[in-house]
């Protein structure tokens, strides 16, 4: 009886960490990748962005990339927060509204 008890509770074990495997991370947003396809330079227009439109967050990331609407306003709250910023490519100017950073900036940018 007791074989069975214990065969039991590691199958249950075993089970529960395969599972843990497949959980994803909470509060990991995707980051928005600005790709500038919208018909102004806002940040809260959608097109603008890469089917992900920033919501402002501490686990929301931004990446600046392309050659179009390089001067990029931030319109949305002023002091609202994200996460990290990238520059991937082009040389951006960004206006509007203040941000609280929580995280780094990063240029991978070859564009200063």
């Amino acid at each position: 009886m007791k074989t069975n008890a214990k065969r039991f509770n590691s199958s249950w074990i075993l089970a529960a960490a395969a599972a843990a495997v497949f959980v994803p991370i909470a509060g990991a947003a995707s980051p928005a990748i600005l790709n500038g396809g919208g018909a102004n330079n806002n940040w809260s227009t959608a097109l603008n962005w890469n089917n992900n439109l920033p919501a402002p967050s501490t686990t929301y990331d931004l990446q600046f990339g392309g050659t179009t609407r390089l001067s990029a306003t931030n319109d949305f709250g002023s002091g609202s927060s994200f996460r990290n910023i990238t520059f991937n490519a082009g040389a951006f100017t960004l206006a509007g509204n203040s941000i609280t950073l929580n995280g780094n900036i990063t240029n991978s940018s070859s564009n200063l």
